[in-house]
This record gives C-alpha cells, sequence and structure tokens, in this order.
C-alpha cells in the first residue's frame, strides 16, 4: 500500500501551508482510513469513492462534523496522490461532504436570568463576587477566557467600557451599565480588597486566597449558583455569552453591532442568533392560535 509520509508531508507543509502539529492530526485520522483499507483488502491505488463512503459509514459513531473532517483530510491525501500521478482518477472527487446540523446555542430566558441574579445572596462570602461575575457575563458578552485574564487597568469606570483581549489576542471593546458599574466598585472595594493579595497582582476576579481564578472555576460556580435558582438547564459561561447575543437580537439590536460586541471576525457566526429571534416569534404565533 502507498502512503509516502515524507512527501505528502512536504506536500501540506508547503503547498497547503497547514503546521506541524495540525499534519500529526492528519496522520492519525489517515491511518484508520489505512487500516479500514488492509481490514478489507484494498489497494488504495485501485480504491473507489464507494470504498470511502464504506469507510465514513463505519464510522457511524462519529458526529457529522468530525466525519466532514475525516473526508477533508482524505480528500487531501486524494489530491496529492493524483497531483503526484500516483492516481489517475481521484476517487473523493464525487464524495460529498455530509450536511451540518445547523448548531442553535442554549441560553437563559429572561425569567430564568432573572431567577439566576435574585438567588445570589450577595451579603454571603463571594455573594457579591459571584454575582458580579454573572452580570458582567450577561451584561457584555465576555469569553470565560476574557473574564478570568480581566485587570482593573483594563477598565474605563467613567466611560462605562472595557478593553478586552479574545482570541488571538485581538482587542475589542464592550460596555456595561451604570448598575454593573456600581457592582464592579463594590466588589472591588470591599470584597476584593478584604483579600490577602500581592499589590503586584492587578487581576480583577480573584479566588478566596487572592489568585487569579481558573476557568474551572467559574465554570463550577456558575453550575452551583444555576442549581441553586432550579434553573433546570447545562449553563456555562458561554451560556452566559450566548444569552447576552440573543436577548440583543431579540431586542431589535442589528447584527454588525453584536457581532463587533462579541468579537466575531464573521457575521455568519453571529446570525446564528437571529434563530432564536425566529423561535420567539414562532412561539407567540402558535400561543395566539391556541396551539402547544
Amino acid at each position: 500500500m502507498i502512503f509516502k509520509e515524507r512527501e505528502f508531508k512536504q506536500y501540506m507543509l508547503i503547498d497547503r501551508s497547514v503546521t506541524i502539529n495540525t499534519f500529526n492530526q492528519y496522520i492519525k485520522i489517515l491511518n484508520k482510513f489505512f487500516n479500514y483499507l488492509s481490514l478489507n483488502n484494498i489497494d488504495i491505488i485501485k480504491s473507489t469513492s464507494d470504498d470511502i463512503k464504506s469507510f465514513l459509514f463505519n464510522m457511524h459513531d462519529c458526529s457529522k462534523n468530525t466525519l466532514k473532517l475525516y473526508l477533508i483530510i482524505i480528500r487531501n491525501y486524494y489530491l496529492f496522490l493524483y497531483e503526484n500521478k500516483y492516481i489517475n482518477i481521484n476517487p473523493t472527487d464525487i464524495v460529498s461532504l455530509p450536511k451540518i446540523d445547523k448548531y442553535h446555542p442554549s441560553f437563559l430566558t429572561e425569567d430564568e436570568i432573572n431567577r439566576l441574579f435574585e438567588s445570589i445572596d450577595t451579603s454571603k462570602k463571594f455573594g457579591s463576587r459571584d454575582y458580579t461575575i454573572i452580570n458582567l457575563f450577561y451584561a457584555t458578552g465576555l469569553r470565560v477566557s476574557e473574564l478570568i485574564n480581566l485587570k482593573l487597568n483594563q477598565i474605563n469606570f467613567n466611560k462605562f467600557k472595557i478593553r478586552c483581549f479574545g482570541k488571538g489576542s485581538k482587542e475589542r471593546i464592550v460596555f456595561f451599565s451604570e448598575d454593573t458599574c456600581n457592582l464592579l466598585k463594590n466588589y472591588i472595594n470591599n470584597e476584593r480588597n478584604s483579600l490577602k493579595v500581592d499589590p503586584k497582582n492587578d487581576i480583577l476576579f480573584l479566588s478566596k486566597t487572592g489568585n487569579k481564578l481558573h476557568r474551572e472555576d467559574v465554570y463550577s460556580m456558575i453550575t452551583k449558583r444555576v442549581k441553586a435558582a432550579n434553573i433546570n438547564k447545562e449553563v456555562s459561561p458561554h451560556t452566559l455569552r450566548h444569552t447576552f447575543a440573543t436577548h440583543l437580537v431579540n431586542n431589535k439590536a442589528d447584527l454588525r453591532s453584536v457581532q463587533k460586541l462579541l468579537g466575531h471576525s464573521d457575521i455568519s457566526t453571529t446570525q446564528m442568533y437571529t434563530h432564536n429571534t425566529y423561535e420567539d416569534i414562532k412561539n407567540k404565533y402558535l400561543k395566539l392560535k391556541g396551539e402547544k
């Protein structure tokens, strides 16, 4: 069976501009395909589109996204074989990518977000911190990585805005209300300042030991607070980000503005939130018609 790892590696790294880590992932997936061909006594030079379809069919436990990735990798390998004249026909030309189910983000309703806030006793230890964290997620759409790395000097209390750094250290500005501003000041002046904090530590949200929170700490806190609010949903920091965006769109915010606030490079990513608007309209229509 032909493989030509060294040539294929050069082809992918130079012609296709993939990284070495990506190439190594390609090899792991290709080995699954090669093993399948070997078990079925199929010579890759003589393999057909049906052989590729059969392999993908046998990976039925995989999601459509994973199957799509597998086919893309197999296509690249066959393209390498074809362009280097190891095969005369590329069988992947007539193998279609699986249709990917549209992703509809989970979010909290306005009633649920209100119940979540009402369930937090800010007079108890770390109640103010937890309330402020959840409020900031909902008010700004921050990612969890952005929130745990947020520094005091990134917050402009006079202009109600935060300078944050998203994926690839891409900078963007998010805004917050006067109420959120008061929550931040209260947390800083009381809970944060009551901790034994290294003067050089300018991270906003801290643990009980005065250290930076980990994303697992935030996940755990939100899970605990959601349970206390009797909300029967799996809620993560990203759910609160989705909630921020969904409520903006449902309240007629234009997609371009939401795109900038979320830090999406492509507006098609932001468009998934319009689904929730359509669902809201549908539910109101069915309620009007007396249907469930």
